[in-house]
């Protein structure tokens, strides 16, 4: 965004305005590296611009996959007291099942907020058992953090660079000094030296099956 520090009046159910900040008019872009190769993209049109129901959109439009996210934060004078969420999907198998794809929906849109929730202390499991337990609900004793973790490493980088061809890494060595990269998903940035580009250079003159020469590329990680 261009103004992250934007603060506005709660809407008219006294909540976040999430979507007033953000905006209606606009796209999603989605980038996922599910580790198979290639980066697989897309783009939707927002739907709100609130964070849940655009996500949601993206899950049902694009990935085929009956979804409801719901998402809430508790903001006071202090901070963050109170955030968290739920993400409900059908499995391919029981996407086929209207009803029960229905009874899911009608039991979502009954929450009558998930903040409420999370500032009485219910725990997941809790507001699962509420709104699913008589559905033979299983709640699986591992836990997994959440977290970011990139796959991005100079070594990449330096991969990548290998793909300009011999010419251009010179020119790099002469022109610039090196060469600077930025991984798109987590922008971290990387410095090659030129002792870095003249090893890939002496790789490259003797590799007899080199990669020709290349004037542009994009580094993705």
């Amino acid at each position: 965004m261009d103004n992250p520090e934007i603060e506005l009046p709660p809407n008219r159910l006294g909540k976040l305005d999430v979507g007033g900040a953000v905006g209606s008019e606009g796209f999603l872009y989605v980038l996922r590296d599910v580790g198979y190769g290639y980066p697989y993209s897309s783009t939707i049109e927002l739907v709100s611009g609130e964070i849940g129901d655009d996500l949601t959109h993206y899950l049902v439009t694009s990935e085929q996959t009956p979804s409801a996210l719901v998402l809430g934060v508790f903001v006071d004078s202090v901070g963050v007291q109170a955030a968290g969420g739920i993400l409900l999907q059908v499995l391919p198998k029981a996407a086929t099942d209207e009803e029960l794809v229905r009874t899911l929906e009608s039991r979502i849109g009954s929450l009558s907020g998930f903040t409420p929730l999370l500032r009485q202390r219910q725990t997941l499991p809790e507001i699962f058992e509420h709104l699913i337990g008589d559905m033979g609900l299983r709640i699986l004793p591992e836990t997994q953090l959440v977290r970011f973790q990139c796959s991005c490493s100079l070594e990449r980088v330096l991969g990548a660079l290998k793909l300009f061809g011999v010419e251009e890494l010179q020119d790099m060595i002469l022109t610039d000094g090196g060469a600077e990269a930025k991984c798109e998903f987590c922008s971290e940035v990387y410095q090659a030296t030129p002792d870095h580009l003249n090893q890939l250079i002496k790789d490259l003159q003797q590799d007899t099956g080199s990669a020709p020469r290349v004037r542009q590329a994009s580094i993705l990680f």
